[in-house]
């Protein structure tokens, strides 16, 4: 539960942490069990690991290097995946990792009598320098007798590859555009430093991170996803119309406890009045030229109800649907500020090109307007009369 506003100023996932997380020290008797869908999506797992345990391996693409975006998107049953991602482009199919060291991937090949890439082999043997290759080289000959010997183990050429824990929370809290634009100033500022071998180094290091949060976005949109923002929240909505989330929640979770039934399996089935809802906000995303309801469509769509406890209690806050739209139509910043620069673009025109030039570029500007968030809630009738 957010309680803290994020401080945007700065990347401190840790200092968001400290002020929003509330330990739990209770048991799990809140839980519930799996849904029936997710009964469904274990027991087609559950038989491709049968069928694995039989074979050893269920399917290898031996030819394609692994990478974040070295795959197209994989599902294991796509209309019933909630939480989507595969590392390969299908469910229990290895990838290899020849970086790490082509021998491992040789070996790994034939002992399950898969067919070994000659030309990926070429490439990794003869052209390109693996991390196990890099780390031989400067091994003693002591290290590798130790190691041959079985005295020392754990050495990195086994333990080296992949033991980085990603930090992801990070990408919901601020988006990966914000996230590469601080690498690329760390990357900056190393320029104020000399240019020694560390620092080279780092610099490096740098690149390679910005590049692979670049791939991650890549990765993510493939799946349908857009991870460049940061996740988006109903709270500050809420808060900026004077209600209190804590408030709804409560009111809410008590209504649910006093009058709604719980249920021991399968999924919780829609009300009538629910539906209307979904079915008002499709109407509203229809006539708005968008292609996707959102949360915001679902929460204006509630104010169409005659007998709510949702609306009653967005009503009982003092929330009504004109301030919570226009919050809506005014939070994204960065759309303003835009809108904002491209108005002082339009003056400079005015004074120093042509009529034709401020004929453009004043459509242009209009255009920026119209495409921001109040498009999403609002139909112009005027605009559809003409």
């Amino acid at each position: 539960m957010v309680t803290q506003v994020l401080d945007n100023t700065k990347i401190d996932v840790a200092e968001f942490i400290k002020q929003n997380v509330t330990p739990y020290y209770g048991d799990d008797s809140f839980l519930s069990g799996p849904t029936q869908r997710t009964l469904y999506m274990w027991s087609k797992v559950s038989e491709l690991m049968k069928e694995e345990r039989k074979k050893g391996v269920l399917d290898a693409d031996t030819s394609t290097p692994s990478s974040i975006t070295a795959f197209a998107p994989g599902y294991i049953d796509k209309d019933n995946e909630i939480i989507v991602g595969l590392q390969t482009d299908a469910p229990l199919k290895r990838a290899i990792m020849p970086n790490g060291g082509y021998r491992m991937v040789e070996a790994s090949c034939k002992a399950y009598n898969l067919p070994v890439d000659e030309e990926l082999k070429t490439v990794y043997t003869k052209y390109r320098k693996t991390h196990n290759d890099g780390v031989f080289d400067a091994y003693t000959d002591a290290i590798k007798k130790c190691r041959h010997s079985a005295i020392i183990t754990g050495l990195p050429d086994a333990y080296g590859r992949g033991r980085i824990i990603g930090d992801y929370r990070r990408i919901a809290l601020y988006g990966v555009d914000r996230l590469i634009e601080e690498k690329q100033k760390d990357k900056l500022n190393l320029e104020k430093r000399p240019m020694n071998e560390a620092n080279i180094r780092l610099r490096e290091e740098v690149s390679e991170q910005i590049r692979a949060l670049k791939d991650m976005k890549e990765m993510a949109l493939s799946y349908g996803v857009d991870i460049s923002k940061p996740a988006e929240s109903f709270k500050d909505a809420v808060d900026e119309c004077g209600g209190s989330l804590e408030n709804l929640r409560y009111n809410l979770s008590t209504y649910i406890k006093t009058y709604v039934g719980t249920t021991t399996h399968g999924q919780p089935q829609e009300s009538l009045e629910f539906q209307r809802v979904i079915l008002t906000a499709d109407e509203q995303v229809k006539y708005s030229g968008k292609d996707v309801i959102d949360v915001d469509h679902i929460i204006a769509a509630f104010y169409t109800l005659e007998d709510s406890y949702a609306l009653y209690y967005l009503q009982q806050e003092g929330i009504e649907r004109r301030d919570l739209l226009y919050y809506m139509c005014h939070s994204s910043e960065n759309e303003e500020e835009q809108i904002e620069k491209e108005g002082e673009k339009l003056e400079e025109i005015i004074n120093d090109t042509s009529h034709e030039d401020e004929k453009a570029e004043e459509e242009r500007v209009k255009k920026k307007k119209e495409d921001t968030f109040l498009n999403k809630f609002t139909v112009d009738l005027i605009q559809k009369v003409q």
